[in-house]
């Protein structure tokens, strides 16, 4: 064999070991993307009409509530506990930075009507998004 060349060896589970470093980032990447395309349409219309938070302001709230629900609750609490637990995780961080953002940007706070909708929409998300994190094997249920 020549110097240049590099020799694949394979890893523990059989799979390429140069493959499994590459495609960690990108299966969070990927879920991280699926997660906030579903909470920015979803918090950017909703809380523009609930509250003084413009378009903008309001995707930027979504990225916040991606980033935060994303490491906690799908990646910590629902490997360990479940769908249930988190579930209301996701609705706890999403209900949370949702009434913080119109401190943050000095706008009109968010009404009991708005808090109800940002809450019911992120549980409808998060019931596919955690069959999704399963089927692509990002968490696995029972570690």
């Amino acid at each position: 064999m020549s110097r240049g060349k590099k020799q694949k060896r394979a890893g523990r589970d059989g799979r390429w070991q140069h493959s499994m470093r590459s495609a960690g980032w990108r299966v969070h990447a990927g879920a991280v993307l699926t997660k906030f395309l579903f909470f920015a349409p979803a918090l950017g219309i909703s809380l523009p009409f609930f509250s003084g938070l413009s378009s903008g302001q309001a995707v930027i709230t979504a990225a916040l509530v991606t980033l935060a629900a994303y490491l906690t609750a799908d990646l910590v609490v629902f490997p360990r506990f479940g769908h249930w637990a988190a579930l209301l995780a996701d609705a706890g961080i999403a209900l949370l930075v949702v009434l913080e953002m119109p401190l943050v940007f000095s706008v009109a706070p968010v009404g009991p009507a708005g808090w109800l909708l940002v809450c019911l929409l992120t549980a409808l998300g998060e019931m596919y998004f955690h069959g999704y994190l399963v089927r692509r094997g990002v968490v696995t249920i029972g570690r």
